[in-house]
């Protein structure tokens, strides 16, 4: 005789390693939580004799805040997905500033480099012998 699903319990997660008669899991408290005292985590899969059912004893467990709110402590959970967007997205306007300030020098230097390889003339007023022409 085996036992169903066990029955949820709010802020807790069951990891159920056998479902036979008289097999014992226990209830663990999500991340933030944990189990308030006089509280257990412990359910058995049990055999109602006048049924000849099997289903698992009612757990009592209640898991509460591990960080209440007067202790002035915030818990803040990030997933490593959000951290590689977030490092991915400065890498990338990073990498666009770069590229964008090296063409933007490259063409200042091109427009210098025009500059210097045009000869310098003097015109002082349009006179031949400014010139050179007499």
């Amino acid at each position: 005789t085996t036992c169903p699903p066990p029955i949820s319990v709010d802020y807790a997660d069951i990891q159920v390693k056998s479902y036979e008669e008289n097999s014992r899991e226990r209830y663990v408290c999500n991340l933030g939580f944990k189990r308030k005292a006089g509280t257990s985590s412990l359910t058995q899969c049990v055999l109602n004799k006048t049924t000849n059912t099997a289903h698992w004893t009612t757990p009592n467990l209640k898991c509460i805040s591990a960080h209440p709110h007067g202790s002035g402590r915030t818990t803040v959970v990030i997933s490593t997905s959000v951290i590689a967007v977030l490092c991915g997205m400065c890498a990338v306007s990073f990498l666009a500033w770069y590229l964008k300030s090296r063409c933007t020098s490259r063409s200042r230097g091109l427009e210098m480099d025009a500059a210097e390889a045009m000869p310098m003339t003097a015109r002082t007023g349009g006179r031949e012998e400014d010139m050179g022409t007499y």
